[in-house]
């Protein structure tokens, strides 16, 4: 089953429709899995997903709320330590967590006001213990495992970057490519899970 609780906003396929979402300021992030979605956020639970769906339609943007399923991390095979795997994968869910919270919080207010700086030191301090773990897990992770998972911390680390652009120059711009960078993470995380649980 999963093992986290997240909503996403997969919005109806066309072409340009990347390109329109960037002209509005706002980043996205794709996926194609027998069908070509764009998304355009993510939720911690289904209240804060209802909320920036109606903020969203209010700017005519149609989206619906997708939940997101991944194999449990019990399922995994692993050649090395499991434990370090296991941890990666909730030090992830706990990153892509405090990074929704937080942008969702000032997505959803008129005022672009900086983080407090109490926020971004706990951001950045889980952040460098994830790339700790990642370091360690690394053992025993075929090579293909191994380059998803570098794939997930660099997501991570440009999710951080625009949250430290947003504290310098607040701009919503920023909030949503945090945003889309933490859903490209959640899917090579998909694929990290499948990977491993498939072999």
């Amino acid at each position: 089953g999963a093992h986290r609780d997240l909503h996403s906003f997969p919005t109806r396929r066309s072409s340009d429709l990347e390109a329109e979402l960037e002209r509005q300021g706002m980043a996205s992030s794709s996926l194609s899995d027998g069908q070509y979605r764009v998304f355009i956020g993510v939720a911690r639970d289904k209240e804060q997903a209802d909320a920036l769906k109606q903020s969203l339609q209010a700017q005519n943007i149609e989206t619906f709320v997708k939940p997101l399923q991944l194999p449990a991390v019990s399922q995994i095979r692993f050649d090395g330590d499991a434990e370090l795997a296991e941890t990666f994968l909730v030090q992830a869910d706990q990153l892509i967590k405090m990074i929704g919270a937080l942008t969702m919080v000032h997505l959803g207010s008129d005022n672009n006001s900086p983080f407090e700086s109490s926020s971004m030191q706990s951001l950045q301090e889980l952040y460098q213990t994830l790339t700790r773990s990642l370091a360690a897990a690394m053992e025993g992770v075929p090579e293909q495992a191994r380059e998803t998972m570098q794939e997930i911390e660099r997501s991570f680390a440009q999710a951080v970057v625009s949250l430290e652009e947003y504290n310098k120059k607040p701009a919503k711009a920023h909030l949503w490519q945090a945003q889309a960078s933490i859903m490209d993470g959640m899917f090579a995380e998909q694929r990290l899970l499948q990977q491993l649980s498939a072999r």
